[in-house]
């Protein structure tokens, strides 16, 4: 019996290769695959830029005033303002940059095992889009589908995303304004952004309207008009997004308190019967919000051993 063995340059490449370097979806990966964000960045460039003026704004053109006003309470000023619009800054770029829980695509032979189990064969392709199997979830019948993208069968709540090309677990929706899906895994940086996004947004809104009460009283309003510029373009955009930022919010976290996602509401998927639900409110949020960050299960920047490799390879 003769046997074929890989050359040795052949495992020395394959040594070499990660997991997001065949990675079959549409994502963009940093950082060796530490760092996965959407496709299309423009949304998450948009809202960077928009953060990004306000706060220098604020910093070059208010926060002097301020400082000058207010000398008892101008180092808190600096401090609080600072530390607001820095966490800001993390927790977008941790909701954006994390896994938010891709599922890895089955290799050929899962597949293979797969179409024999549900004989999807003698399946039409078009049928396929249709296929359910049935699970049951305290007591209570949900329907799990057939992705025909990945050619799997999603686990319970999670589905696919068309614009990242990817089964996500738990999805929520894909977030326009991050760039990327929001789903298990970083749903919860999601919200932590949200939060510090609208309390920057309050900060700066008030901030910047008592720089101009502080004008007004020192001179007259048509003196006070054109240095106060810097301060009307904030309080008009800080306002506006605020309002936007606080209803998201809101809406969060009144679907996350019921134990749907966004996608599971809009869908009217548990309308009658939620398995996921606690009943509780409070526990409802605890499991979202408070409970350990599970690990990544796709793994973008773990080595793909040869054994691996040669299973995978037909699905890039």
């Amino acid at each position: 019996m003769t046997r074929t063995y890989l050359q040795t340059s052949q495992y020395e490449q394959l040594s070499n290769i990660r997991r997001w370097q065949i990675h079959a979806g549409s994502n963009h990966f940093c950082f060796n695959g530490h760092c996965i964000t959407g496709r299309n960045l423009s949304g998450a460039i948009i809202v960077i830029c928009l953060i990004s003026l306000t706060s220098i704004i604020w910093l070059v053109f208010e926060l002097p005033i301020l400082m000058k006003e207010f000398n008892n309470s101008s180092l808190w000023i600096l401090i609080i303002g600072f530390l607001l619009i820095l966490y800001t800054y993390i927790y977008f770029f941790r909701s954006m940059c994390t896994d938010p829980g891709i599922i890895q695509r089955p290799s050929s032979i899962e597949r293979t095992i797969l179409r024999r189990k549900l004989n999807l064969d003698k399946i039409k392709s078009n049928d396929l889009n249709n296929l359910m199997y049935d699970i049951k979830i305290n007591n209570i019948l949900i329907k799990c589908k057939y992705c025909v993208t990945c050619q799997m069968i999603r686990p319970p709540r999670s589905s696919h995303c068309a614009i990242c090309s990817n089964c996500i677990s738990i999805l929520d929706h894909h977030c326009p304004f991050l760039s990327t899906c929001i789903g298990m895994r970083n749903y919860r940086f999601f919200i932590l952004f949200l939060i510090f996004l609208l309390q920057t947004q309050l900060f700066l809104f008030a901030t910047s309207l008592i720089k101009i009460l502080i004008y007004i009283n020192d001179r007259l309003f048509s003196q006070s008009i054109i240095p106060s510029i810097p301060s009307y373009f904030i309080l008009i955009i800080t306002a506006c997004s605020a309002l936007y930022t606080c209803n998201l919010l809101g809406y969060q976290c009144m679907i996350s308190s019921r134990g749907l996602t966004t996608r599971e509401d809009d869908k009217g998927i548990y309308m009658n019967e939620n398995p996921f639900n606690t009943n509780s409110w409070f526990i409802n949020l605890a499991r979202k919000l408070c409970t350990s960050l599970p690990p990544s299960a796709y793994g973008a920047h773990r080595l793909v051993n040869q054994t691996e490799y040669r299973l995978i390879k037909d699905n890039v």
